[in-house]
């Protein structure tokens, strides 16, 4: 059974942008494609449409990533700007292993991800010389292939994403190009419903005083 737990919380300050879901979550080559790529961009792109509230769009983003591609954890962590840290906001564990609650930026694959915006994709990253144990790894500690991408909005890394793929192969770059556009835009989507929400409060909020005021 899938577990998909979200920790989406607070206020965020970031400027929406109002896009075409679809096309943010489907990059250049996919059209025509029949394979994992093609399949999880849809896939994304599908629960980008049908949800709106931040916990069940990311909850649609991670669940196809997941079983497509028989991968487990799989996460989403965004910058806390007072932390410092990477703080995870959602995850789909299939019920196997969980990921890491924070991760320290600045260390390991994860951190290169991070600071230099470009993908990470390892069939068996240990042995890459800037892999860190107790980063680069899900909660248990043990190695795995991954996919490691950015999560990007308007030309600013905002956090990163992490897949655990099962079968090696599956931590291929083409995949996680893919995955990088797609849930990018899936977090812009939670950002831009963040954003309306607290406008909307702010004008409640704005009106009720004036209101005060007037009596």
């Amino acid at each position: 059974m899938l577990e998909v737990r979200s920790d989406l919380g607070g206020d965020a300050d970031h400027e929406p942008a109002v896009e075409e879901p679809c096309e943010a979550v489907a990059p250049a080559g996919t059209a025509g494609q029949v394979g994992p790529e093609a399949e999880l961009a849809r896939a994304i792109c599908e629960a980008m449409t049908a949800e709106v509230e931040p916990a069940r769009i990311l909850d649609g983003a991670l669940r196809p990533v997941a079983e497509t591609l028989r991968a487990a954890p799989v996460s989403l962590y965004l910058v806390d700007v007072g932390r410092g840290d990477l703080v995870r906001e959602a995850e789909c564990d299939r019920g196997l292993c969980s990921d890491r609650p924070a991760l320290r930026t600045g260390l390991g694959l994860t951190g290169t991800v991070l600071e230099s915006g470009n993908l990470v994709a390892s069939e068996d990253p240990a042995a890459d010389p800037r892999f860190d144990g107790g980063i680069d790894t899900a909660d248990d500690g043990a190695p795995r292939p991954i996919l490691c991408g950015p999560l990007s909005f308007r030309g600013k890394t905002l956090g990163i994403f992490r897949v655990f793929p099962e079968r090696p192969q599956d931590a291929a770059p083409g995949v996680g190009e893919v995955l990088a556009a797609a849930l990018s835009a899936a977090v812009r989507n939670v950002l831009l419903y963040r954003s309306l929400v607290d406008t909307i409060d702010e004008v409640a909020r704005a009106r009720r005083g004036g209101q005060t005021g007037a009596g």
